[in-house]
């Protein structure tokens, strides 16, 4: 069932424990997320743990509160609700298993299943994060240097640092708020742009593998399993 966003904070607000998670191979928006969200809920004195089926990427260990998220290894999890961020159903791992709480999904993916017992979905915003950003609003929290910069993190990396099509005046908005809440912009992208010597590497073998197709207007690249591994810049 689709419900508005006063709804989503209403079933939040009178909620006591609570477990969020997001899609497994976790990006910026999931985990950002899934953290600003935990923050948030934590001022207003709910219980909140964040599962992640799957290992986080190294360039978010500079968020706030990353080392409190677990993997999903015990049978059962007890909960008022399960919070899926930023994807349906399906793309969760074992998390849904585990824990049988009723399930309100965030989203602002349009390609959502519509299986959540509960549904906020907003397609027109960047990142699952700006909803949370407006999330924050609705259930009176106020945010700090933590659920600012998890936040911020999530729609810095949605919407390509503010370059994609998805960029509105909202967005950039909300940006600037969380800013003047202490976070420092560079230091995101500074976590997030490194890269391994050995991601670099292969980056270089995978564009000699590159070949010009329809009279040069058509470019492909040519991976191999290994050369693939070798381009995981997640782990």
């Amino acid at each position: 069932m689709n419900i508005s966003l006063k709804e989503t904070a209403d079933k939040l607000l009178a909620a006591r424990r609570l477990v969020l998670t997001a899609h497994v191979n976790p990006d910026g928006d999931a985990i950002g997320s899934c953290l600003g969200l935990k923050f948030m809920l934590e001022k207003l004195g709910k219980q909140v743990q964040v599962l992640i089926d799957d290992d986080l990427p190294k360039f978010l260990r500079i968020l706030p509160g990353i080392d409190t998220i677990e993997k999903p290894e015990k049978d059962c999890y007890e909960a008022d609700y399960l919070v899926i961020l930023d994807a349906s159903l399906d793309r969760v791992g074992s998390v849904t298993e585990k824990c049988k709480a009723p399930i309100i999904n965030i989203d602002h993916h349009g390609t959502n299943d519509h299986k959540a017992d509960l549904l906020y979905l907003d397609a027109k915003s960047a990142a699952t994060a700006e909803i949370i950003y407006e999330l924050g609003k609705e259930l009176g929290v106020e945010f700090d240097i933590n659920s600012a910069t998890a936040i911020y993190t999530g729609l810095a990396t949605d919407s390509g640092y503010f370059r994609y099509s998805n960029t509105t005046p909202h967005t950039m908005r909300a940006a600037a708020e969380l800013l003047e809440c202490g976070v420092r912009p560079e230091k995101v992208s500074e976590a997030i742009e490194t890269k391994d010597y050995a991601v670099v590497q292969g980056m270089a073998r995978a564009l000699q593998t590159v070949e010009l197709h329809a009279d040069g207007r058509v470019a492909g690249l040519f991976l191999n399993h290994e050369l693939t591994e070798s381009l995981d810049t997640g782990h």
